[in-house]
C-alpha cells in the first residue's frame, strides 16, 4: 500500500495543478486543524484553571478565590494526525486567515506559557520586573518636574526622552503633556499612552453634529457638519486615571498578538522592559502580567 503521506502530497500537487479541491483531502486536513484549535482551546482552560481573575478596572487585584472543586484537567500532548497541505484556514465565524506556519507558531506559544503557568508567571514579575525602570540615561524627567499642575499623580513621572511636545500655540503655551509616545521595531502601530484629563473632568460638550449636513444653533452661532474624515494611520491614544496601568497592560497584548501573527519572537521580558524604557511605570500589578498572557491565549484559542 503506498505510503499515506506520499498519496497525499501527491494528491496535493494533482489538485493545484488542476486546482481541484479533494473533498477527502480537506476533511482530512481540516480535522487536524480543528484539533489543533481545540487542544489550544483544552489548554487555554487548562491555564485559566488555575488563574485568579484581577480586578483590572480598579487597579487592584482581587482577592484568592475559593479552590475550585472540579479537577483541573491536564493539558494534552498535541499530536499531528495528517500532513498540512492547505496553505490557509479561515477560522470559524469568519475569523483570520492564517498560514500553517502561523498555525504552529501560535501553538508554540501556547506551549511555552502553559508550561510556565500563572505562579511562574506572578514570580517572573515579582523578582525580574516588578521593580523594573529605564536605564539611568533615558531616566530623566524634568519637564515632569517643571509642571507640577500639569501631572496627576507626583509618583508616576513622564520620561523626557519620549515625552509628547505639544505645538499648538507654543510659545507661550507649553509644550508639556504627560503623555509618552510607545513604539515597537517592526510594529506598524505607534501609542501614545496618556493619564485621563483634569483629574476626571469634562474637556467639552459635544457641540458639533456628528453626522454629515447636519446642524446645531446656539443663539446667533450656527455649527454645520460638511463632513467628516476617517484617519487610520495616526497614532492610538490609549489612557487609564495613570496611563500606566491598564493602558500598559492593552499596549503589551496588542504588540503581542501582532507579532504572534507576523510570526515573530515573543520574548515576554524583554517586551515588558521596552515599554517601561518608553512609558514609566507601565504594567503595575502581577494581576496585570498575567491578564496579558491569559488574553492572549484567549484571543488565538
Amino acid at each position: 500500500m503506498m505510503d499515506i503521506e506520499v498519496l497525499i502530497t501527491r494528491q496535493t500537487k494533482l489538485r493545484h495543478h488542476f486546482d481541484y479541491k479533494d473533498p477527502v483531502l480537506q476533511d482530512s486536513n481540516m480535522a487536524a486543524k480543528t484539533k489543533r484549535r481545540t487542544t489550544r482551546q483544552r489548554r487555554r482552560l487548562y491555564f485559566d484553571a488555575t488563574y485568579e481573575e484581577p480586578d483590572i478596572i480598579s487597579g487592584n487585584e482581587a482577592p484568592t478565590p475559593p479552590v475550585p472543586s472540579r479537577p483541573v484537567p491536564t493539558p494534552p500532548q498535541v499530536q499531528v494526525v495528517a500532513k498540512k497541505t492547505s496553505p490557509t484556514y479561515r477560522r470559524p465565524g469568519g475569523g483570520t486567515q492564517v498560514s500553517a506556519d502561523v498555525e504552529k507558531h501560535l501553538d508554540s506559544f501556547v506551549d511555552t506559557f502553559t508550561t510556565l503557568g500563572v505562579e511562574g508567571l506572578r514570580k517572573q514579575f515579582r523578582e525580574e520586573l516588578a521593580s523594573y525602570r529605564a536605564p539611568d540615561d533615558k531616566y530623566k524627567f524634568r519637564a515632569f518636574e517643571a509642571h507640577p499642575d500639569k501631572n496627576r499623580y507626583m509618583d508616576v513621572v513622564c520620561l523626557d526622552d519620549t515625552r509628547v511636545r505639544l505645538t499648538l500655540n507654543v510659545p507661550p503655551a507649553t509644550d508639556y503633556i504627560h503623555a509618552n509616545w510607545v513604539k515597537f521595531e517592526g510594529h506598524d502601530k505607534v501609542f501614545i499612552a496618556t493619564q485621563f484629563l483634569e483629574d476626571g473632568k469634562v474637556k467639552c460638550s459635544q457641540y458639533w453634529p456628528m453626522e454629515s449636513g447636519k446642524y446645531h444653533t446656539f443663539g446667533k452661532m450656527f455649527v454645520n457638519t460638511k463632513k467628516g474624515d476617517k484617519l487610520d494611520n495616526g497614532p492610538i491614544v490609549m489612557h487609564c486615571s495613570a496611563g500606566i496601568g491598564r493602558t500598559g497592560t492593552i499596549i503589551l497584548i496588542d504588540v503581542i498578538l501582532r507579532r504572534l501573527f507576523s510570526r515573530k519572537e515573543i520574548d515576554l521580558v524583554d517586551l515588558f522592559k521596552k515599554l517601561r524604557n518608553q512609558r514609566a511605570s507601565c504594567i503595575q500589578l502581577e494581576g496585570q502580567y498575567v491578564f496579558v498572557i491569559l488574553s492572549v491565549l484567549d484571543y488565538i484559542k
